[in-house]
């Protein structure tokens, strides 16, 4: 293992190995991430902060993994495989035209007032002043209370949801 490889290595066993403490536990940070999705807009906060902070005390060494995986990917890429950019890079590893990825790109800067108009909506729905970045994962419970559904109910939902937009896109989900 070498290269890359290496490198994305050093990186997961150095972050695995991230504790947090919270409320006097001590918790992995797959733990700590599930608090960021808590209807408490406080434990919300303090979950991101303290992931954050630990990143923080670690800006070095990761940074430095990054900037080394950034390097390698540009110089084995753009220069000795001669790509134009990084997206035509990405564009042909998920095998998708170019042409694809650019109207999917416009439709979303077109459409960029619908998340306003989503964000603006969930800000509604929690009784914010300010909506946060603290914020993007918080539950909207209905009714003032969370609705449990089963995977079956669920299931459903997508493939209804499927449907309504085209026949065929539902008839290849349902497959699966």
């Amino acid at each position: 293992v070498t290269g890359v490889s290496a490198l994305c290595t050093v990186y997961e066993t150095l972050t695995s190995q991230f504790r947090y403490r919270l409320d006097g536990k001590e918790l992995t940070q797959e733990e700590l991430l599930r608090k960021v999705r808590s209807p408490s807009s406080a434990l919300r906060k303090e979950a991101y902060s303290l992931l954050l902070s630990t990143y923080k005390n670690f800006r070095d060494p990761l940074g430095e993994i990054y900037r080394s995986i950034v390097i390698d990917w540009r110089e084995e890429h753009l220069g000795l495989r001669g790509y134009k950019n990084a997206l035509e890079v990405r564009n042909l590893a998920n095998d998708i035209p170019a042409a694809a990825v650019e109207a999917l790109l416009r439709v979303c800067q077109k459409n960029y007032p619908l998340f306003q108009r989503h964000f603006a909506a969930k800000k509604k729905a929690l009784h914010l002043k300010k909506f946060t970045r603290f914020d993007l994962y918080a539950p909207i419970a209905a009714g003032g209370r969370e609705k449990t559904i089963s995977y079956a109910q669920a299931v459903n939902f997508v493939l209804e949801t499927f449907g309504s937009f085209s026949a065929e896109f539902r008839e290849a989900a349902s497959a699966i």
